[in-house]
Parts: structure tokens; C-alpha cells; sequence
């Protein structure tokens, strides 16, 4: 911890707030990667008899941290770095690939493993019958266990529901049953969470989300995934790059 505290630099001088100064002092330290996600910050005593000012000014600071979701509070635990998903939007990843790129442990927990028969728009999307089986999962996805997202996938498999394992890659287990996904389309919408949402990503009813509907297709452009996730936005960032058309301009 004391090495954490020795990064921050508060300038007695300036005419900058001192909590101002805190904030952009730990802020600098997480996104240079100083200060790692998942990682406890010092305590608001340690920060405050080590940097020489009052707990009321480091409560001030880390609660604006707080809202901006960069640290979590966990009750009895302490305040975290928050884990933050930086997704491709050009290559085809599951959960676990993504977290692993990233360096954090994805941990996963299973709500629902069920056979039942398909949604008229489950069953349009896959292009099956009204009358076929799918298998529906829904589980709770975690990152050095802070929960990140809700996932319910739909699956047009032949025979009954796989039995997935809390830690099993939805897409790894597809591949090793010779159902592999090759390609998949997405799309982003924003949503807010229910009672359902709330309860199990922790986040009060009414919170912004960001809902993403993904179809995977196989080699051969048989659809057999219809996948919706709901992901808290503080610990979630789809980014892209873009690039100008220089022709345009000639």
C-alpha cells in the first residue's frame, strides 16, 4: 500500500482543492496502469496520515471516484479498482478471451440450464420450428469477481440442453462438441435495469445498461446462437477506431 500511496503527489500550493488534486492523482495512476483493477486502494486513513490531509477530503475524493465508477466499495471488503471490459468490435471473442486479453480472471455463474421450445423470434432468428427444442442459459458474468454483465444465450442444438459447468467458456465448449461459432453479428441498444437485472448485477433498479444482441452463425451460415447480454456500463467500453476517407477530400 505504501507504494500505491508514494505514486500520489499533492501539491500543497496550488490553488487547485486538494480532493481535486486526489482524484486526478488516482485517476492518472489507474489508467497508467499504476494501480491495477481489482486491486484494494489505501484505506481513507492510510491516504490521509500519509499525504498529511483530513479523512473528510479523501472520503470527498474517493466518493467522486465512486460515481464515475473507476473504484468499487465492497461491504466489509475495502474499495477496489474497478475492472473495466474494453471489447473488440472487429473479432469474434467470448466472455473469457476477452478478460483473459485483459488480465483478469472471468468467473462465471449459471441461473438457468433448460430445454424448452423457441420464442417466435427465437425460433425466426435461428430458422427453426415453433415445435424444436433449444437450450436457453443464463448465467452471471464476473471479472476478478466483481459481476460485469447478465448473458442469456439461446442454442438451436439437435439434442438436449448442454450441461455447462460456472467456469465453462460458452464458446469452447461449442467448439469441443463440433458446434463451432465462425462468425456472429451484434447489435447495441441502451436499457435500464428491472427487479430480474437488478438483483443479480447488484445495481439498483432503474440503472442505465448496455444491452448487445448477438447472433452466431457456423461455417456453414446455420444459425445457432441468439445471444442477449446486459452489461453495467462503469466496467464496460465498446470502442472503435475510425478512420477519414482521404479520398473524399481530393
Amino acid at each position: 500500500m505504501t507504494k500505491k500511496i508514494n505514486l500520489l503527489q499533492i501539491d500543497y500550493s496550488s490553488p487547485q482543492p486538494i480532493y481535486m488534486q486526489l482524484i486526478t492523482q488516482i485517476k492518472s495512476a489507474i489508467l497508467q496502469g499504476e494501480w491495477l483493477a481489482g486491486e484494494a486502494i489505501p484505506t481513507e486513513r492510510d491516504l490521509a496520515k500519509s499525504l498529511g490531509i483530513s479523512r473528510g477530503t479523501v472520503r470527498k475524493a474517493l466518493q467522486e471516484l465512486i460515481t464515475e465508477g473507476l473504484i468499487i466499495q465492497a461491504q466489509g471488503s475495502g474499495t477496489f479498482i474497478a475492472p473495466k471490459l474494453v471489447p473488440s468490435l472487429l473479432t469474434l471473442q467470448s466472455f473469457n478471451e476477452i478478460a483473459k486479453t485483459q488480465d483478469y480472471q472471468p468467473q462465471h455463474h449459471v441461473l438457468t440450464n433448460i430445454t424448452r421450445v423457441p420464442t417466435a423470434i427465437e425460433a425466426q432468428v435461428l430458422g427453426i420450428a415453433l415445435t424444436q427444442d433449444i437450450c436457453e442459459i443464463v448465467r452471471v458474468q464476473s471479472i476478478n469477481q466483481v459481476v460485469v454483465s447478465l448473458q442469456k444465450a439461446v442454442l438451436s442444438l439437435p439434442d438436449s440442453c448442454i450441461n455447462m459447468a460456472d467456469q465453462t467458456s460458452l464458446y469452447q465448449y461449442l467448439d469441443a462438441i463440433g458446434y463451432t461459432v465462425a462468425y456472429a453479428t451484434q447489435s447495441f441498444r441502451g436499457a435500464v435495469a428491472d427487479d430480474y437485472l437488478a438483483s443479480h448485477l447488484h445495481v439498483a433498479i432503474g440503472t442505465p445498461l448496455l444491452f448487445v444482441i448477438r447472433k452466431g452463425f457456423t461455417q456453414q451460415n446455420v444459425a445457432i446462437e441468439y445471444t442477449y447480454s446486459w452489461y453495467i456500463n462503469d466496467y464496460c467500453d465498446f470502442t472503435i477506431e475510425l478512420k477519414t476517407d482521404t479520398a473524399h477530400f481530393h
